[in-house]
């Protein structure tokens, strides 16, 4: 098959009733998103922080008052403000503030190590910074005031945000932890922020704009700052409201656990929530006991997580005896989800649990879901969304496009597809070739569109000249009863150029040995792709949000092994 303009597209034939065969997606803007929630739902419930409830009129008046806030601060196109922000009502308020400013957001993780923070401010050269008075968070992003081209810090006070009397509570509980601010013009509080002057009505935003400087998980790597316009971000949110068809604009409640500093948090579930007028229920952090909580008292209609998430909430016992009769929607994304889990997940909600394939460079959803309604395909992550194309390209000829069936590059186009990479120019250039991006993902995709990921680039290991796929070695030990986890990786061997390294973590109460584990593999899997070194683990190393970082495997800074060879988990 040769590259064309106007590829098949086999996965229309499988949207589910309600979803068009093609989008046609007008230009728009992130500003102009929340204008049209304010429009239409005014008065009705946007953003709950912990009993602290905001309408969309009042959120609009807050966002209103911190752009022009900003504005004060030298906030303008091209000027760069960084949220340091745990997920709160501030953290959404700020976001909304900063573009209606005219400014570009860059999203910093408050779980990063201190040298990731101040790297990530150097690179992206943020001039303001928002954070909380929180320590260590507080004393990271004043340290960085003396190291970085940040001029002014604004402080979020973590009481202020929260309803009486839990703000009396919380001052008194956390008094150790929360920060004195410093005598310093440079630092002001999220209420000086909003008060004085008129409010900013947020017309300068262009759909070309860069809204956000998203860095890449750098879970194989160094992270690269992508630059997402306010197009891209509109068209994703867009993709998503035209296929989930049973959302009723109004009326929905997301639940917002996973961090809004991500591009999933960000996208699938804040903007999202957003488009649909729906109500934000916002937890500062995961708990299974909250996020259950949250469930049963607030009635969530849909819900969005990781795999690790719905792994811990069906690892918690309480989650047996809650009534997920509110619940609509459930999405996995971020990583590989386990079919498994998939079955007990919706054997307990009477939800299916769908899952779909992303990444930050696309806004970041490419593929949505195996469609709720008709038949799923096991570990499939769903067809592309409307308006987005897949391809699977060969990665030893360039340009040459692969059947159905065939393993390659994942291809995408779209028009939430990123404008490139922020100051480099080369990857940039590597990433955006031909009107495709080159993910460097490896998948295949079958004959009705249904694309499978095996694995992200880095983990195509070649073992005596042939290539082994990381990601069918790790699915096929998977499916052993007494694994929880698994990661492969490949180190260097002088004879084979690569030897595979399987890191297992067993279930809880069960114990698995490396001759067990072999036998069972070895009418599922070929001797090159056979693993010749186990290590039996506790855990394995995760980013945040629960992306397993190889690299640390790879490079002997992984977590100590359970005792001998055999562990509990």
């Amino acid at each position: 098959m040769t590259p064309r303009e106007d590829p098949e597209r086999p996965w229309i034939s499988q949207y589910p009733p309600g979803v068009p065969a093609r989008l046609e997606i007008p230009d728009g803007t992130l500003t102009a998103l929340f204008a049209d929630a304010v429009a239409a739902y005014a008065d009705r419930p946007s953003l709950d922080f912990l009993g602290r409830r905001l309408s969309y009129r009042q959120a609009d008046t807050l966002i209103g008052r911190a752009a022009a806030g900003f504005m004060r601060l030298g906030v303008r196109s091209g000027i760069r403000v960084a949220l340091y922000l745990p997920n709160t009502a501030e953290s959404v308020l700020c976001y909304f503030a900063v573009l209606r400013a005219g400014g570009t957001v860059v999203n910093l993780n408050p779980l990063a190590a201190p040298q990731q923070v101040l790297w990530q401010i150097n690179d992206s050269g943020a001039d303001v910074a928002v954070s909380v008075d929180l320590q260590p968070m507080f004393g990271r992003i004043i340290a960085a005031l003396g190291q970085t081209g940040l001029r002014h810090v604004v402080v979020c006070e973590m009481a202020s945000m929260l309803p009486f009397p839990q703000n009396l509570a919380f001052r008194f509980k956390e008094r150790a932890r929360l920060a004195s601010l410093p005598r310093d013009e440079r630092v002001l509080t999220f209420t000086a922020l909003t008060t004085g002057g008129e409010a900013c009505d947020g017309k300068a935003a262009h759909p070309s704009d860069v809204a956000v400087i998203q860095y890449t998980g750098g879970t194989t790597g160094e992270p690269k700052g992508v630059l997402l316009t306010h197009g891209n971000l509109w068209a994703n949110v867009m993709q998503l409201r035209a296929w989930f068809t049973q959302a009723e604009p109004g009326q929905e409640r997301l639940l917002a656990v996973l961090p809004f500093c991500h591009g999933f948090g960000m996208t699938a579930v804040m903007n999202f929530a957003i488009a649909l007028g729906s109500e934000l229920v916002i937890l500062p952090r995961f708990r299974p006991v909250d996020v259950l909580r949250a469930i049963r008292r607030s009635g969530i209609t849909m819900l969005v997580g990781v795999p690790a998430l719905f792994e811990a909430l069906m690892a918690y016992r309480a989650a047996r005896d809650t009534d997920f009769s509110s619940l609509k929607v459930s999405v996995s994304g971020g990583d590989v989800l386990d079919a498994r889990l998939s079955q007990r997940f919706s054997a307990l909600t009477g939800v299916p649990l769908a899952q779909g394939y992303g990444l930050t460079e696309c806004s970041p959803v490419v593929t949505c879901c195996n469609p709720l309604e008709g038949v799923a395909r096991v570990g499939s992550c769903g067809v592309p969304l409307p308006g987005t194309d897949v391809a699977i390209l060969s990665q030893e000829q360039p340009g040459h496009f692969l059947p159905p069936g065939e393993i390659g590059e994942i291809c995408v186009r779209g028009p939430q597809v990123m404008r490139g990479y922020w100051r480099q120019p080369q990857a940039t250039s590597a990433a955006l070739r031909d009107g495709w991006l080159h993910t460097g993902d490896v998948g295949r995709m079958d004959q009705n569109g249904f694309l499978y990921f095996i694995n992200r680039h880095p983990e195509v290991l070649s073992v005596h000249g042939r290539k082994v796929y990381a990601g069918i070695v790790e699915a096929a030990i998977r499916t052993h009863p007494a694994v929880a986890e698994v990661a492969v990786v490949g180190l260097p061997d002088p004879v084979r150029g690569t030897v595979l390294k399987a890191f297992v973590v067993p279930r809880p109460g069960l114990t698995l040995t490396e001759e067990a584990l072999r036998g069972f593999l070895a009418d599922r899997l070929s001797p090159v792709e056979t693993p010749r070194v186990y290590s039996f683990l506790e855990k394995l190393p995760k980013s945040p949000l629960g992306k397993v970082l190889k690299h640390e495997l790879g490079n002997g800074s992984a977590p100590v092994p359970s005792p001998g060879s055999a562990g509990a988990g």
